[in-house]
């Protein structure tokens, strides 16, 4: 299957793309009831600033990415049809969308999420089943 390195790596992307989730959790929560969580900073009152941030860890989910081995990405596509950077770019473009939309930011991170889980733990699922996820689509079969 894949290499431990790239596991390793897909690791790392996983808790990068968890970060942008909670980011996106932040942008969404109001600001009365935010203010009294444990998880409270004066910076996350700026939404602009959120977004600023949820921008530049995609950035960095994109350099772990091109970090990954040839042969894994081609093992990706090859035998599931998945192109990684593909859902990297889809939630790049979603972050820099006019209007800002938290939902599709949010499914993006989910197709994400869900590829890494599943390489990690060898379970990979076809492409459509990820295509979905980041369309925010719901199915009974589909567990993030």
């Amino acid at each position: 299957m894949l290499s431990n390195d790239c596991k390793e790596k897909c690791r790392d992307i996983g808790m990068l793309v968890e970060n942008i989730i909670c980011m996106a959790e932040c942008y969404d929560e109001p600001l009365e009831k935010f203010r009294k969580s444990m998880f409270y900073k004066p910076e996350f009152e700026d939404r602009e600033k959120i977004i600023l941030d949820m921008i530049e860890t995609s950035n960095r989910v994109s350099e772990e990415i091109k970090l990954l081995s040839v042969e894994d990405l081609r093992k990706l596509q090859d035998e599931f049809g998945i192109e990684l950077i593909g859902y990297t770019d889809m939630l790049a473009t979603a972050l820099r969308k006019e209007p800002y939309s938290n939902n599709d930011v949010k499914y993006k991170c989910d197709a994400i999420v869900s590829i890494v889980l599943d390489m990690v733990h060898r379970e990979l699922r076809d492409d459509a089943v990820y295509q979905k996820l980041a369309e925010g689509v719901e199915h009974e079969n589909v567990q993030v």
